[in-house]
């Protein structure tokens, strides 16, 4: 299994380099370049979205793995999906981008902070069948 791990501070001049570097290792893990752009972009909509919603200082850890069965990436920060006058925020336009990218995605919220988790396969797709 291959691993990437990234930990960024919540500061939109991260995002760039953590583009370029997560997307030389979805292709030094032999990922395709279309399945690679859509993940790269689906993990830079979840890491955008931890920096809009957290604090500078806090960090963003970002966690994936290649197995045999797919790549999953975990996207976790320090916050809770909260505006400051705490309302929960409801702006999910990212989450339908990731959710059109990647095969599940599961937001895990606690006390510590929030992950987006992403999964999806590395099964070829079931060709359709002919029309009789």
């Amino acid at each position: 299994m291959t691993q990437f791990a990234a930990t960024l501070v919540a500061d939109v001049s991260e995002l760039v380099d953590f583009r370029r570097g997560f997307g030389s290792w979805l292709h030094e893990g032999h990922v395709s370049d279309e399945l690679a752009a859509e993940l790269v972009l689906a993990a830079h909509e979840a890491v955008a979205n931890a920096v809009q919603h957290s604090e500078r200082s806090d960090e963003i850890r970002v966690r994936a793995s290649i197995g045999t069965d797919g790549i999953t990436i975990d996207v976790t920060d320090r916050g809770r999906w909260t505006t400051p006058d705490g309302r929960i925020e409801d702006n999910r336009r990212g989450l339908e981008l990731i959710r059109g990218l990647t095969d599940t995605v599961l937001l895990c919220l606690d006390e510590s902070g929030t992950t987006v988790k992403m999964r999806h396969s590395l099964a070829a797709p079931k060709p359709l069948a002919a029309a009789p």
